[in-house]
């Protein structure tokens, strides 16, 4: 529940929200640098999958894992090129149709952060890997953390 009022030129927000436990992990690397990774909220697979094939093709990116994270249409990717977080989080703010909150939270942090756990009992599966000819330079077990952080439960 979020409610908003104007007194005179200024305007408050608030609200309450029911949060729950996930797991995640962060875009961080062992040796400092950065994974690549969008999320997609509320966006077709079709726009999703159009969004990541351009920036894969004008950054001349490795494969991405495209992965449907709940339904009806959300959507989280990730790409295994190790990357300074400046040119990192510069290519994910560029992609088309990505999640401006994650972009905005993504930005305070300084790495990007990723459900990999349940929430409302919908864990992200697999849909499809875009395939390159640029070989990927890091792998799953180069991440720094894996974290439990809270959501909104009720979205």
């Amino acid at each position: 529940m979020y409610k908003k009022i104007h007194i005179g030129r200024y305007q408050f927000h608030w609200g309450v929200s029911k949060l729950q436990w996930v797991d995640g992990t962060c875009s961080d690397l062992k040796n400092g640098k950065h994974i690549l990774m969008w999320d997609f909220d509320e966006k077709s697979e079709e726009v999703a999958t159009i969004a990541l094939l351009n920036v894969q093709h004008r950054f001349k990116l490795p494969k991405i894992y495209l992965m449907k994270s709940s339904e009806p249409d959300n959507w989280i990717a990730y790409c295994f090129k190790a990357l300074d977080w400046q040119n990192a989080f510069g290519i994910v703010a560029l992609t088309e149709a990505v999640d401006w909150q994650f972009v905005k939270h993504s930005s305070a942090r300084n790495y990007f952060t990723l459900r990999i756990g349940k929430k409302r009992g919908q864990e992200p599966k697999l849909f499809t890997i875009l395939p390159s000819d640029v070989r990927e330079d890091c792998k799953v077990d180069d991440l720094a953390r894996f974290v439990k952080y809270q959501t909104r439960a009720d979205k």
